[in-house]
C-alpha cells in the first residue's frame, strides 16, 4: 500500500462542510505566499504566490512539470531505485531516462551521481542531461537529503544547467532528524525572509533557472482522495505550466482547495496530522525491528530517514532460510517477486519486490523490496506478526 490509509483530519472535513465552493476563492490570494506555512515553512523563506500553481494531486503536477520543463528526446536523470511513475511519465512524453551513476552514499549522493552522470555522457559523446528528477523524502528508500546535500544538488543543476525537479511529496513525514526536512526551495529560488529584496519577491520575482519543487497534501495531510497539490515554479514556465493544466484538468477541484487551506491553516488539524507522524515513527520502528530479527542486516536497509517505507535487500536473508528448509525437504522463494507472491497468497500481506523500482533488468529488483507502514499502526504491528511467524517456519 503506497498511499496513507488513515482518513483525512475530521478538522478539515469539517471545514469542508461549512464552506460554499467558489470558482475563485478570494482566500487564495490572501494565503497564496505562504504554502505549507502552518506545518512545514520553507526554511524561513519567501515563496511568493505567483509562484505556485495549485494542482490535481502532485501525480499532475509532475505530469506537468515535466511536459513544461522538457522536449520530446531530451535525456532526464533519475535514481536507479526510484518511483516508477518518473520513467513512465518521462516515456510517455517522449524523454529519454537516464539512470544516474555513480555517489558515494547509496541513495542519498544526488549532486556527485549528477556531476557523474553528466560526465560520463560528454566522454561518451553523448546527448547532455537537459534535467533530473529526485525526491526527499523518495518513494520506496525512505531516504531524504540533508541541508548540506540538498543545497549541493540544486548548486549542481544550476551548474550544469540541468532543471531539476524535486518531488517533496512525503514533505513532514520525518523521523529522528527534523532537519531532514528541506525543500529545494530554500537553496534554488527563494531568498532568505530576512532578505533585502524579500519584499520584492514577495510580489512575485523569482530567480531564474531554478528547481521545480512537486509538494502534496496527501501524504502528512492524509488527502490521498482529494487529489490536491502544487507546485513551486520559477517564472519563465509559467505560461507554460498554465496552458498545460488549462487544457489537461483545468484545476484542482474547489472542495479539495477548500480542504487543503484548512490543513494548511487549522491549529487542531496540524496536532492531529502531527500525532499521525508521530505513529508512523512507530510503526517504522517495529518494521526495522522486524527485519532484524528474520535476519536482513542493517547494512542492507536503506536510509528511513522519511515517507513511510522502508526498502531493503533481503537476499541474504532468503538463501538462509531456503537453506533452513531444505534441510526439511521444502523448498523456499529465492527471490522477492516469488516471496511477495507467496506472502501474499498465504498470510494476505502486501508487500512490494524491488522489481517495481529499479531499472527495467536490474539485478537488484529481485533482491530487494518495500515495506509501507503508511497504515495504522495496528494494522502494521498484525502484518509484521503474520510474516514473522510465516518466515520462521
Amino acid at each position: 500500500m503506497a498511499a496513507c490509509a488513515y482518513s483525512t483530519s475530521r478538522w478539515v472535513s469539517q471545514a469542508v462542510a461549512r464552506r460554499r465552493p467558489r470558482s475563485q476563492r478570494p482566500e487564495r490570494r490572501s494565503t497564496g505566499p505562504q504554502p505549507h506555512s502552518a506545518t512545514h515553512p520553507y526554511g524561513g523563506c519567501v515563496v511568493p504566490w505567483a509562484r505556485i500553481h495549485v494542482t490535481t494531486g502532485s501525480s499532475a503536477g509532475l505530469v506537468l512539470a515535466c511536459a513544461a520543463a522538457f522536449e520530446i528526446g531530451d535525456a532526464v536523470g533519475v535514481a536507479r531505485t526510484t518511483y516508477p511513475c518518473y520513467r513512465n511519465t518521462l516515456t510517455a512524453l517522449g524523454c529519454e531516462t537516464v539512470p544516474l551513476v555513480g555517489g558515494l552514499h547509496p541513495f542519498k549522493d544526488g549532486a556527485a551521481e549528477l556531476r557523474a552522470t553528466a560526465a560520463a555522457r560528454a566522454e561518451a559523446g553523448l546527448r547532455p542531461l537537459a534535467g533530473v528528477i529526485l525526491a526527499t523524502p523518495a518513494n520506496p528508500t525512505g531516504a531524504a537529503f540533508t541541508a548540506e546535500q540538498m543545497a549541493d544538488l540544486v548548486a549542481t543543476a544550476r551548474e550544469l544547467g540541468v532543471r531539476l525537479i524535486s518531488d517533496e511529496t512525503y514533505q513532514g513525514l520525518t523521523y529522528g532528524d527534523r532537519s531532514l526536512d528541506v525543500s529545494a526551495v530554500q537553496y534554488g529560488g527563494a531568498p532568505p525572509a530576512s532578505s533585502a529584496d524579500a519584499e520584492a519577491f514577495a510580489t512575485g520575482e523569482w530567480l531564474p533557472g531554478g528547481p521545480i519543487v512537486v509538494g502534496s497534501f496527501s501524504k502528512y495531510h492524509s488527502m490521498t482522495g482529494w487529489r490536491v497539490g502544487w507546485l513551486v515554479a520559477p517564472p519563465e514556465l509559467d505560461g507554460a505550466v498554465e496552458r498545460l493544466q488549462q487544457n489537461l484538468s483545468i484545476c484542482a477541484p474547489s472542495l479539495s482547495q477548500i480542504a487543503a487551506l484548512a490543513a494548511l491553516t487549522s491549529a487542531e488539524a496540524s496536532v492531529e496530522l502531527d500525532a499521525r507522524a508521530d505513529a508512523y515513527s512507530r510503526s517504522r520502528a517495529k518494521v526495522l525491528a522486524t527485519l532484524k530479527r528474520i535476519g536482513v542486516d542493517e547494512s542492507q536497509v536503506a536510509p528511513a530517514d522519511g515517507a513511510f517505507y522502508v526498502y531493503a535487500d533481503l537476499s541474504d536473508a532468503l538463501r538462509a532460510r531456503a537453506a533452513r528448509r531444505s534441510v526439511q525437504g521444502e523448498t523456499a522463494p529465492l527471490d522477492t517477486e516469488t516471496l511477495c507472491k507467496a506472502l501474499l497468497t498465504q498470510t494476505r500481506v502486501a508487500l512490494t519486490p524491488g522489481t517495481d523500482f529499479e531499472a527495467p533488468g536490474a539485478p537488484e529488483g529481485l533482491r530487494r523490496l518495500r515495506v509501507s507502514y503508511a497504515g495504522p499502526e495496528a494494522d502494521v504491528a498484525e502484518a509484521l506478526d503474520r510474516i514473522e511467524k510465516w518466515w520462521m517456519l
